[in-house]
């Protein structure tokens, strides 16, 4: 992922498998391959909970900005 550019087309890969079983059972995976994900407005991280671990401190604005890969059945 480019964090240095506004934008990036996008280059996500998007798929399916469909299992079919001789008894008939059907499986459907799908799922979605580097999706980016890119928030630079209203994405503060505040109000939540604190512990030992906490190491971000709370602001009003932060940018978000990660690659995700999802997949459901």
């Amino acid at each position: 992922m480019d964090f240095f550019s506004g934008f990036k087309l996008g280059s996500e890969k998007h798929t399916t498998e469909v299992t079919v079983k001789k008894s008939g059972s059907l499986l459907i995976n799908s799922g979605i391959q580097g999706y980016s994900l890119l928030k630079t407005t209203q994405s503060g991280f505040e109000g939540f909970m604190r512990d030992r671990y906490t190491l971000l401190p709370e602001t009003r604005e932060r940018i978000v900005a990660t690659e995700v890969t999802a997949w459901w059945r």
